[in-house]
């Protein structure tokens, strides 16, 4: 009889082992919706929070805003206990101004203790006094690509060499897609509103807002 409670119980653990978890859903039975503006976000929410990501019985959890370029527009971040909770109907004011179309809106609960990161909710939203990216429609993004940022003034080259420069100035600070480099390893060929270019790579790093969080830059060479 004993070594017949044993198998069982061995029969149970194996089976224990062997079946995938599932994460909780995030933020469950969520209500409402996120609207934009031009220049700010209107956040009218309700949602159970579920998952403790955390550790201490809260969830880590945040609404985010980026435009096209991948700017950061506005972060606002959130450890809620566990729980029903409610966002009532506010509206809040971008942190910098939105350049390039579509604005886009995304409600994400963090990845932590076990759990993977979820999005929750998403929205988009063109303003009509900016211009549109020429995106994904026209041109084609590599999975490899990311979005770095401008290190220092740089004007942007027509070809990967320095007797190439344009008239036209990347700023510093400034978001663009970096594709790859050139066979040198000199230059970035990059890309922002549908215009392909090229600028020197001492001068782009990655980018370290919430959405790319310090990606590292593709090294595959491109022509």
């Amino acid at each position: 009889m004993m070594r017949k409670v044993l198998a069982l119980v061995v029969i149970v653990l194996l089976v224990a082992a062997l079946t995938p978890s599932v994460p909780a859903k995030a933020i469950g039975n969520a209500v409402g919706s996120l609207s934009l503006s031009c220049d700010s976000i209107t956040v009218n929410m309700e949602y159970d929070v579920d998952r403790d990501n955390t550790g201490a019985s809260e969830e880590y959890h945040g609404y985010y805003v980026v435009d096209a370029l991948g700017n950061l527009l506005y972060a606002d971040e959130y450890y809620d206990d566990l729980g029903d909770h409610w966002h009532d109907n506010y509206t809040d004011s971008f942190d910098s101004a939105p350049v390039m179309d579509p604005i886009k809106a995304v409600h994400i609960s963090w990845e932590g203790n076990g759990y993977a990161e979820q999005i929750i909710y998403s929205t988009s939203y063109d303003c009509p006094t900016i211009p549109t990216f020429a995106g994904e429609d026209q041109v084609e993004i590599p999975s490899q690509a990311a979005v770095g940022q401008i290190l220092s003034d740089t004007p942007v080259y027509s070809a990967p060499k320095m007797d190439a420069a344009s008239t036209t100035v990347l700023t510093a600070g400034k978001t663009i897609w970096i594709y790859g480099l050139d066979e040198s390893g000199q230059f970035y060929r990059g890309m922002m509103a549908g215009r392909f270019f090229w600028v020197p790579a001492n001068l782009v790093g990655p980018n370290y807002d919430k959405v790319w969080n310090g990606r590292a830059l593709p090294t595959n060479v491109v022509r």
